[in-house]
């Protein structure tokens, strides 16, 4: 086993691709890095197609649930978040302000979606994209 070790490292390398904190805005949702944009946190994929936390005001937030086409809705739900320090789940879900992927109704969508949680008080977002 530890002969292939090394070996399977290896080959995991070319597949987790390394994304500095600071560009996770522009990579992942392929916005602007703006003044107001701070403490970016971000998982690239490993259970998640990503998952991103930030400071930001109202007008960044407005901005990505207008590219991404977001409805606000109370009921998101966090499917196979991977737990950090800066993405506690229990605290994502008590927040009241959430957005998620439009569907068209009775029609089957495998995604991607995403689901946006706004913390109004620290002026925090959570953002989650997976596939079903």
């Amino acid at each position: 086993m530890k002969k292939y070790l090394s070996s399977i490292l290896i080959i995991l390398a070319f597949f987790i691709e390394e994304v500095p904190q600071s560009s996770c805005i522009t990579t992942y949702l392929g916005i602007e890095l703006t003044e107001d944009i701070s403490d970016v946190n971000c998982d690239n994929g490993t259970i998640t197609d990503f998952q991103l936390s930030f400071h930001c005001d109202k007008k960044t937030l407005n901005r990505i649930v207008k590219k991404f086409n977001l409805t606000r809705d109370g009921k998101g739900i966090i499917i196979n978040a991977k737990q950090y320090s800066w993405w506690n789940k229990s605290v994502i879900e008590e927040l009241r302000i959430k957005y998620i992927t439009k569907t068209v109704r009775n029609k089957h969508c495998s995604g991607p979606w995403m689901e946006l949680f706004y913390d109004k008080k620290h002026s925090k977002i959570y953002i989650i994209r997976y596939w079903l």
